[in-house]
């Protein structure tokens, strides 16, 4: 009786077969994974830069609605700061607006003086405040400026409630022509995520940027900053 000879793999194809899909599947994983943190970095700037221009937009409306001698504070130096270096809040107050803002520095720094909003002292971001005086810039009998908004105040924190940790970095307000009531500014400012240790100023300490994936306490995928620079118009309406 004659056997027949099976056909078969050997081991030797079954162990190159078996390495050659291990290979294409750590291929295909590692696709998956970099276009999806590609894909996360990318709605993380995009909605950045959206937040950056409806800021634009509302700051540009209220300055064109108000004029030079409505402002006040500093209407020829530029906004208002209290604190020193990176841990400041901030204010402008307008004809029938005053926005008041913490940096984000001063957001995550412990036991420090923030502007703070309602009878809970919940830090603002940066808030907008409908109101017909400018008391948010004339300083008390101490020579403090007031810090918390009432809760009676029809006050927003645009970047507050979002999916995302959103503050500003830094605000400046520059004139750039004055005449009579009217006037044009420069509004620089930067904006970013604001998770904790997740960012840092650049060797020169001329702007802010998102720590490197190589850092420990990076989260590079999640994290954006952008700087923004807009010309507002003052006593447009007049």
């Amino acid at each position: 009786m004659i056997k027949k000879r099976q056909a078969g793999f050997t081991l030797v194809e079954v162990t190159l077969a078996i390495a050659f899909l291990s290979i294409l599947l750590i291929a295909i994983l590692t696709i998956t994974v970099t276009a999806g943190k590609l894909y996360i970095k990318g709605s993380t700037n995009q909605t950045i830069n959206q937040s950056g221009r409806d800021f634009a937009d509302t700051v540009r409306r209220d300055f064109l609605a108000t004029g030079i001698s409505m402002i006040g504070g500093s209407p020829t130096g530029g906004a208002i700061t209290v604190g020193s270096g990176s841990l400041t809040s901030g204010r402008i107050c307008l004809g029938t607006v005053s926005y008041l803002w913490n940096s984000a520095a001063l957001l995550n720094a412990p036991n420090t003086d923030e502007v703070t909003m309602g009878s809970s002292n919940t830090p603002v971001k940066f808030a907008r405040i409908v109101s017909p005086n400018q008391a948010y810039c004339d300083k008390d009998g101490s020579g403090k400026y007031p810090m918390n908004i009432p809760s009676t105040e029809q006050a927003t924190d645009l970047f507050g409630g979002s999916d995302r940790d959103y503050a500003l970095y830094s605000m400046s307000m520059t004139p750039i022509a004055v005449t009579g009531d009217k006037g044009m500014y420069q509004i620089s400012y930067t904006l970013g995520t604001n998770e904790i240790g997740t960012t840092q100023n650049d060797s020169t300490n001329s702007f802010v940027q998102c720590k490197p994936n190589d850092s420990q306490t990076a989260d590079f995928n999640y994290c954006a900053v952008d700087d923004f620079d807009m010309i507002v118009r003052v006593g447009g309406t007049k």
